[in-house]
């Protein structure tokens, strides 16, 4: 099946599947669990790079900071380099 092109004009179609009641809560009980995840990463990370910024003011080595924090002294490197980027 082949649209008709009108210059200038934009075409679009909707898709609708009903998928019952049981399916449709499910999708967007994933969804939203997606949602989450992606919005306690982001929080996760921020907290790592205040962290490792707070170590590193103590006095501890980028060897040390990661030790405490479980990384590798190169993902201390980035997470100080990030936090000084950001500000």
């Amino acid at each position: 099946m082949q649209a008709a092109s009108v210059a200038g004009a934009e075409h679009g179609v909707t898709l609708k599947v009903d998928l019952g009641d049981e399916l449709n809560r499910r999708v967007r009980a994933a969804t939203q669990a997606t949602v989450d995840a992606h919005k306690a990463q982001v929080a996760a990370a921020a907290e790592l790079r205040r962290t490792a910024a707070a170590l590193a003011a103590h006095g501890l080595t980028g060897r040390d900071i990661a030790h405490v924090l479980g990384v590798s002294p190169q993902r201390v490197s980035q997470l100080l380099k990030d936090r000084q980027e950001r500000g």
